[in-house]
C-alpha cells in the first residue's frame, strides 16, 4: 500500500509538472531590417532623439550610424541641424521647441526606407487648481493600512481634445536619509476608470477628456505614503514629515496613444505560473517606414508641504 501511495504521488507531480507546458513557434529570423526613432520632448529644451534599428536575435549589435542624415524640420519649414551625443542619442543644435508648434524628424541612412515623424507639443497647459492632500483617508484591505489622497481640478478646453497624465513623488527624510520614491497613483473617478487600465501597474495615470471635454473636472488619487514599522504593535503608520511631488502633464495624442498600447502590452507580458503569458500586442507608433515614438508633452510641478 505504500509503493502505491508514493508511485501516486509520483503521477500527480509528474502531470503537474509537464502537463503545464506551453509551446510557442516563432521565427529568429527578421523579414525587414527598419529604423527605430523615439523621443519624448518638450518645450523649451532640446529634441533628443534615440535611434537604432530592428535585428534578429542571433545577430550581432553594428554601429551602423556613420553616414546617417538626420534632420529636425520646425512647422515654418526650417532645418536643423543634430549633433551626435553618444552611441544611438542625438540632439538638436540651436533649435528651442514652442507650446503649440509642430516638429518633424528625418532619418535616411543607406539599406533602410527613410523614416519621418511629426508631432505638435500641446498649446496653453490646463493646469491642475485647488490642490490638497490628505493622509489616513482610505483603508486598503489587500495593504491592510491607510492610504493618502490628493484631490485637485482641472480646467479642460472645450475646443481641443486633451490628454493628461499624472505623476506622483513622495520624498522623506527617514532615518536620516534623502529618500525619493516615484508612486503609484489610483482612483475611483469613473473618468480614470472609463480608461480601462486602472487595475495594471504603472508610474503614472494617463487619461483623456472623453467625458469631461471643456468642464471643470475635480480628481481625488490615492497613493502610498511613506511607511515607518512600528515595532511592538507590528502595524505600519505614515512617516508624516514627507514632501509630495506632482507632476502633471499634457500630453499630445501621439503621446497618449503610445502609451495607452505600450501599458497594455507590458502587462499581458506579465502572466503568471499558471495562465502562462499573453501574445505580444501592437505597440502604437507614428514613425513612418519605420518604428518607435516621436511625440511631446507640456507639464508643471508642484509641491506639497508637510504642516508644521
Amino acid at each position: 500500500m505504500l509503493v502505491m501511495h508514493l508511485s501516486f504521488k509520483w503521477l500527480f507531480l509528474f502531470l503537474l509538472l509537464f502537463s503545464c507546458q506551453r509551446e510557442i513557434e516563432f521565427s529568429t529570423e527578421l523579414q525587414e531590417r527598419k529604423l527605430v526613432a523615439n523621443s519624448f520632448f518638450f518645450p523649451d529644451s532640446n529634441i533628443r532623439i534615440f535611434l537604432n534599428y530592428s535585428r534578429s536575435l542571433n545577430e550581432p549589435q553594428m554601429d551602423i550610424f556613420k553616414d546617417l542624415t538626420l534632420n529636425i524640420i520646425d512647422g515654418d519649414g526650417i532645418l536643423y541641424d543634430v549633433r551626435r551625443d553618444s552611441s544611438y542619442y542625438y540632439s538638436s543644435i540651436g533649435l528651442i521647441p514652442k507650446a503649440g508648434c509642430a516638429y518633424t524628424i528625418s532619418a535616411n541612412l543607406l539599406g533602410f526606407d527613410e523614416v519621418f515623424a511629426t508631432d505638435t507639443i500641446p498649446g496653453e497647459i490646463s493646469i491642475p487648481v485647488n490642490l490638497s492632500k490628505k493622509d489616513s483617508v482610505y483603508f486598503d484591505v489587500d495593504l491592510g493600512y491607510y492610504l493618502s489622497s490628493i484631490t485637485f481640478a482641472i480646467n479642460d478646453n472645450y475646443s481641443n481634445k486633451d490628454y493628461y497624465e499624472l505623476w506622483l513623488m513622495t520624498v522623506d527624510t527617514m532615518f536620516g536619509y534623502i529618500n525619493k520614491q516615484i508612486v503609484q497613483p489610483t482612483s475611483h473617478d469613473y473618468d480614470i476608470l472609463n480608461e480601462n487600465s486602472a487595475e495594471i501597474y504603472t508610474q503614472s495615470v494617463l487619461f483623456s477628456d472623453s467625458l469631461f471635454n471643456g468642464k471643470t473636472r475635480s480628481f481625488s488619487f490615492y497613493f502610498v505614503p511613506p511607511m515607518i514599522s512600528d515595532l511592538e504593535s507590528g502595524t505600519k503608520r505614515i512617516f508624516r514629515e514627507y514632501l509630495l511631488i506632482i507632476h502633471f502633464r499634457q500630453v499630445s495624442k501621439n503621446y497618449y496613444y503610445y502609451k495607452k498600447s505600450l501599458i497594455k502590452h507590458l502587462s499581458n507580458q506579465e502572466g503568471d505560473y499558471w495562465t502562462g503569458t499573453g501574445m505580444p500586442l501592437d505597440v502604437y507608433s507614428n514613425v513612418a517606414n519605420g518604428y518607435g515614438i516621436f511625440a511631446s508633452y507640456q507639464y508643471h510641478n508642484d509641491t506639497i508641504f508637510p504642516l508644521k
